[in-house]
């Protein structure tokens, strides 16, 4: 059993403008870091046992405060990757909200597949399984950090409270922002969710 810390990268320029999905050379804008040095700050007085991130850029970037401050490294995990939007990465927000895809995903998101990409019950799959995973590799009452993006821990949320994909999107996470689950294949606990520090 673990105590895992959720936190999705700070703000960067693309936020809200187009899907970034798992583009490569996002970074966090100024505004992320400073966010990304608030969360560190609340995180270090923890006693972390391991941090984990995203391939991706920002994701990186928001761990590497916490890792600075804490000195522990930032073990990089692919089943933190935002979902795989395939053909979708990198379309700007009115061709999403005009698309019939993306409107089933908003609605009834658990019947989705993205073209090229993955269908959200698998990358739910993939978060679930990653993090019953890590809970196998800590010790009862281990606190650990991973860093990841929105859509995916939505999904991770969603599991862990036992609720259809398709409440997803009643849920809100915000850049770096911190959700705390207790987690293990068999009990999952809600502690705190979309933290703002």
């Amino acid at each position: 059993m673990a105590y895992i810390y959720l936190v999705r990268h700070g703000q960067t320029d693309f936020i809200g403008k187009i899907l970034c999905g798992n583009l490569p050379g996002i970074h966090l804008n100024d505004l992320g870091k400073k966010q990304a040095q608030a969360s560190a700050t609340y995180l270090s007085k923890l006693f972390i046992k391991a941090i984990y991130s995203s391939p991706m850029e920002r994701a990186r970037e928001t761990a590497s405060a916490l890792s600075q401050i804490s000195g522990a490294n930032v073990n990089v995990q692919e089943f933190l990757r935002e979902v795989n939007f395939g053909d979708f990465q990198g379309k700007e927000a009115d061709f999403l909200l005009a698309h019939p895809i993306w409107q089933t995903f908003i609605k009834t998101p658990v019947e989705v597949t993205f073209p090229g990409g993955e269908s959200v019950l698998n990358a739910q799959k993939r978060i679930s399984d990653g993090l019953d995973a890590l809970s196998l590799q800590h010790q009862e009452k281990d606190e650990i950090v991973c860093f990841a993006h929105c859509e995916i821990l939505l999904l991770a949320v969603c599991a862990c409270l036992n609720l259809s994909v398709n409440d997803m999107h009643r849920l809100t996470i915000h850049p770096a922002s911190v959700t705390l689950v207790e987690w293990t294949q068999e009990r999952k606990v809600l502690h705190l969710l979309n933290y703002q520090p």
